[in-house]
């Protein structure tokens, strides 16, 4: 583990993510679909969507973002 401890390994995920934080993104776990705004990862490591339902934490799944055919990102989620 980082010699800070989990915090720095929350960090260093923070620094190293993809960088999706504002756009819609799609997590797909077994037969549940969630569709929403990626807002940043919590300090447990959980991914953090905002949805319809308000903001949801993801512990696993995959997680893809969505895009149109051309490569544009779809527009921020409302």
């Amino acid at each position: 583990m980082a010699p800070e401890g989990a915090s720095g390994v929350v960090a260093a995920w923070r620094e190293h993510s993809v960088p999706w934080w504002g756009r819609r993104v799609e997590v797909v776990a077994g037969r549940t679909r969630i569709v929403g705004e990626a807002e940043g990862v919590d300090d447990d490591g959980a991914l953090l969507l905002r949805t319809g339902r308000g903001t949801m934490r993801v512990v696993s799944g995959e997680a893809r973002e969505l895009r149109l055919d051309g490569g544009d990102a779809l527009p921020r989620a409302q």
